[in-house]
């Protein structure tokens, strides 16, 4: 089947990548007339939220909601606790407690029934404590939430919108 297919018909892309392009091209003008800053995460939302039909959009974008607030909650929880407490202010604290936060994030994400949500939550996770600036880390945490949200939102709205592959026949 796949072997059959001549190469120009194997470049042709989708309705989901298509979707995929205008998802992020969307964020892209958003982030910077309103000058949000980097519009990476969000448009990452977009991309892993885009699926053939909306059911699976929502699910998705679900997936990625739920999963990026539990990275972000036990990221900011634990950072949280190395600012907070000055004898968590070092390198062991941080160590020891970015393996235990990836091992929470795996346990909640295992907990509520979305495992779909262990990569992207993690990632999260590890975005949010190894490269929160010190100075706004609870800014930092919340946008990266609300940069989800968006970008999800945005791929629900251009799936809705644009075609779907069984429209096309």
């Amino acid at each position: 089947m796949e072997e059959n297919k001549s190469f120009k018909d194997k470049l042709s892309l989708g309705w989901r990548a298509r979707k995929s392009a205008v998802s992020v091209s969307l964020i892209i003008i958003v982030y910077s007339v309103f000058n949000l800053g980097h519009a990476t995460l969000a448009a990452l939302s977009a991309v892993f939220a885009i699926r053939e039909n909306m059911t699976d959009t929502y699910k998705y974008a679900k997936y990625r909601i739920f999963g990026n607030t539990i990275g972000v909650l036990i990221a900011t929880t634990l950072i949280f606790l190395r600012r907070n407490f000055p004898i968590l202010n070092n390198d062991i604290y941080t160590s020891v407690s970015g393996g235990l936060g990836v091992l929470l994030v795996l346990n909640f994400c295992t907990l509520f029934g979305i495992k779909q949500s262990i990569i992207n939550s993690t990632a999260t996770f590890l975005v949010v404590y190894l490269g929160t600036p010190e100075d706004t880390w609870l800014v930092y945490s919340i946008s990266r939430i609300l940069d989800t949200v968006f970008g999800t939102g945005v791929a629900i709205a251009v799936n809705r919108v644009l075609p779907n592959r069984k429209q096309d026949s």
